[in-house]
């Protein structure tokens, strides 16, 4: 997604916000619609975002998530990845449903911390080139 801008009420009336861009990771389901996933950060923190997208809507649900929780360090595809499709389907094709999207802090798994862990040492290494 490149630059967008929303409007948001947090009681003071409608005030623009603008997230910097970030990606989405887009799955073909076999009913034609799509399942889609997102991960970036903006003034408020970081987030991941899950939804759906049919013909020239599309629906996202955003979760923000403090340090420390796995879901921070997440991309898309690890959003998407981390989705339940079958429970998905179950529900209606309501992805924001899914336990990714809880507010409960998700915990890493020591394969999940250890994959972090390494994306981080090479992102840095590329910065020093």
């Amino acid at each position: 997604m490149s630059t967008t801008e929303y409007l948001l009420d947090n009681g003071d009336g409608l005030e623009a916000h603008i997230d910097p861009s970030y990606e989405l990771c887009v799955k073909e389901r076999e009913d034609g619609s799509q399942l889609v996933a997102g991960a970036g950060c903006n003034e408020f923190g970081k987030f991941i975002s899950v939804g759906t997208w049919k013909g020239n809507e599309l629906v996202l649900a955003r979760r923000y998530v403090e340090d420390g929780d796995v879901r921070s360090f997440m991309t898309c595809q690890d959003v998407m990845e981390e989705l339940d499709l079958l429970k998905v389907d179950v529900m209606g094709l309501m992805p924001w449903r899914d336990r990714v999207c809880k507010c409960a802090f998700y915990k890493p798994s020591q394969e999940q911390k250890d994959m972090f862990k390494e994306r981080k040492r090479r992102k840095k290494k590329r910065r020093k080139k």
